[in-house]
């Protein structure tokens, strides 16, 4: 749980905070070393209070996911997760001409 209360004002992850302003901490060292300070306390949480949505993940086409398995078995490094299908088959076309 990293879910902190500003006790005092002062800036902490290029944000300037105000007594009683909540923020997450970066890490748990990061939660330990405020509250020990004194600059914040922990937050309990509330079955009221709003939850976080969770990161969505994207399902992966099969077809893309054998290409990038297929780039790093001929190359040895991973592919840029940004190309597309189009840009990966060229990209092993080219690795297969060159070795």
């Amino acid at each position: 749980m990293r879910n902190l209360i500003a006790t005092k004002p002062f800036v902490y992850a290029t944000r300037r905070l105000k007594a009683g302003d909540g923020f997450i901490a970066r890490s748990g060292k990061d939660e330990r070393v405020l509250v020990a300070l004194g600059k914040a306390t922990r937050c309990v949480a509330s079955a009221d209070a709003p939850v976080e949505p969770k990161r969505e993940q994207h399902d992966v086409d099969s077809a893309i996911r054998d290409l990038r398995t297929e780039y790093k078995a001929l190359t040895g490094k991973p592919p840029f997760m940004g190309w597309n299908v189009e840009q990966l088959t060229k990209k092993i076309a080219a690795a297969k001409a060159k070795g």
